[in-house]
């Protein structure tokens, strides 16, 4: 009924349309609807045929269309309902919004973060947005693409506040002002969310328990996406009933990304069992987008200590894993990571094949010597189970160095990929089959330039 009720109010969105007249539509009681709509949309009918009108609005106004005539083709005779709080409607004057956010100012500063490049823009009374992309003209793009002609001014003034969501990242708690606007429902739905701890994850359908509302999960889902600052407002902590992800704006790998590392980060209880930060190692994290997808790399002052792609199914578990053995990992920089980045970039642009980046694997002897062996395997050749059996020195041992194999969690330095069947077929590879076929392809296209350097390389 819900459903009908909201179809209905788009397509006679400029008619007057009041409790009565949809009671009188669906034949139903006027307080029954209300009270039914409400439960499930999170908002009143009133207030969804607002938002309806609004978003032609917008439409209207971003083509150039005069206010006065923008206003009454939506529904409205009078410009006293947009003018009266433009503020929450808008964000800016009418005539403002029509010229593109003409003559507001938008800062913005730009800078790496663990999760890619890093965009946050603000205003003088916060921090209104932020974007995380591959590169810095794409994410300028997009904010230019919302405000095509706001006086955007890229400024040391907001580099403080990057800086800031780094620790955030980190799990630091950091003072971060914002200058957002949403509706009333919105806004709950944003301030329950930041009320789920880190390490934590709430469905959908809780979150609109939480604020009173159990049927509008859709409502909330909705107000998740139109989140403007994520990150800051987590929303990557809620997901599905079943457990499954949903959406999120910085894309499903880095909201899983988030999800396996805040869970790595220890509580105090951890830290009061295996002693002070100062008697561990520091695990940092950080992403790499590729070719073939974004990467995470876990590094401590030892070398590296994981390489896998974001979307592998066991990375959840490899990362627990690290984090038992090992100790919390945080968001961060590491000495290990400049020179992976460098040799990620080479490797895939074709130049060079040769990783002499430092690598910490914890494993059995076994596994190190197998491991040991892989790295021996030329660029642009592949080896058999048995090939790499003989080579680790255990020429019996098929299944346990199959096993080796698939426990590596160094991708591409570690060059599991080249391992193939005996009859030629590709087997199984964890950071899935169209990648290592797609590796074994391009390392073949310029075997011969690796292999010369290889000869001349000392680790021949």
């Amino acid at each position: 009924m819900v459903k009908a009720v909201c179809d209905y109010i788009k397509e006679n969105q400029t008619s007057r349309i009041t409790l009565t007249v949809l009671g009188e539509h669906f034949g139903i009681s006027p307080y029954y609807l209300q009270r039914t709509f409400v439960s499930v949309m999170g908002i009143s009918p009133r207030r969804y045929l607002e938002e309806c009108r609004l978003n032609v609005l917008k439409r209207r106004l971003s083509q150039g269309e005069p206010v006065l005539s923008a206003l009454r083709k939506t529904g409205y005779n009078s410009q006293s309902w947009l003018y009266g709080d433009w503020k929450l409607k808008l964000g800016m004057t009418p005539s403002t919004y029509r010229n593109g956010a003409f003559g507001i100012l938008l800062m913005y500063a730009l800078g790496d973060c663990p999760l890619g490049r890093l965009l946050v823009a603000a205003t003088n009374h916060g921090i209104c947005s932020i974007r995380v992309g591959r590169n810095d003209e794409e994410l300028v793009a997009s904010l230019r693409l919302e405000y095509p002609k706001a006086q955007l001014m890229k400024t040391e003034r907001v580099s403080p506040f990057v800086e800031d969501l780094k620790l955030h990242l980190q799990g630091v708690k950091v003072k971060l002002p914002l200058d957002i606007r949403g509706t009333d429902f919105q806004l709950k739905v944003w301030a329950a969310i930041q009320r789920i701890p880190i390490g934590e994850t709430r469905s959908y359908s809780e979150v609109a328990r939480i604020i009173g509302q159990p049927l509008a999960v859709r409502a909330v889902a909705n107000a998740c996406a139109s989140n403007p600052v994520p990150l800051i407002i987590p929303c990557h902590r809620v997901i599905r009933k079943n457990g499954s992800l949903g959406g999120y704006a910085l894309g499903l790998p880095r909201k899983r990304v988030l999800l396996v590392l805040e869970r790595a980060l220890a509580t105090p209880r951890e830290q009061d069992v295996r002693g002070t930060a100062e008697d561990q190692p520091t695990l940092s994290a950080r992403w790499f987008d590729t070719p073939l997808g974004p990467m995470i790399a876990v590094a401590d002052d030892t070398g590296v200590r994981l390489l896998e792609f974001a979307d592998r199914r066991a990375l959840p578990y490899e990362i627990t894993r690290l984090r038992r053995r090992l100790g919390p990992i945080r968001f961060g920089e590491n000495e290990a990571f400049s020179t992976l980045a460098l040799e990620l970039r080479r490797y895939f642009s074709g130049k060079s094949a040769i990783f002499g980046v430092r690598i910490a694997q914890e494993g059995t002897e076994f596994e190190k010597k197998v491991w040991a062996a892989l790295r021996k395997i030329p660029p642009g050749q592949t080896r058999t189970y048995a090939d790499l059996a003989r080579s680790a020195g255990y020429p019996a041992a098929l299944r346990a160095v199959a096993r080796a194999n698939g426990n590596n969690q160094i991708s591409i330095v570690v060059p599991c990929h080249r391992v193939i069947a005996a009859d030629g077929s590709l087997l199984g590879y964890g950071g899935k089959l169209w990648r290592k076929k797609w590796l074994l392809g391009h390392e073949r296209g310029f075997a011969r330039v690796f292999e010369r350097v290889i000869r001349q390389s000392p680790q021949a």
